[in-house]
């Protein structure tokens, strides 16, 4: 499976909205078996999170569900589960240009 593949895809899950690495995982997952890639692990999607963070195209967030305010936290590995992505701007930019490529 090619890195850019599996970015592009990480991004495209979470970048019309807030989204939970319960759901990225299963979306990226299917989109693979749809184009008959490799299945990447939920530890590759998770280190794919990080690598797109790092670069700037994704954030993560605490979303409080008493008060509806997403806060951007740093990522932590240990704290993933409990943690909500969306893709920055730049990232959404990538989304659109690879769908326009496919």
């Amino acid at each position: 499976m090619s890195d850019d593949w599996l970015s592009n895809n990480v991004l495209r899950a979470c970048a019309d909205d807030y989204e939970s690495l319960e759901t990225i995982v299963p979306e990226v997952q299917d989109w693979a078996r749809e184009k008959r890639k490799a299945l990447p692990t939920r530890d590759e999607i998770l280190r794919r999170i990080q690598q797109l963070i790092d670069e700037g195209l994704a954030q993560s967030y605490f979303l409080s569900s008493q008060h509806g305010i997403a806060e951007r936290v740093s990522y932590s590995a240990e704290q993933a589960s409990t943690l909500w992505f969306y893709a920055t701007p730049e990232g959404r930019e990538r989304v659109r240009e690879a769908l326009q490529r496919d």
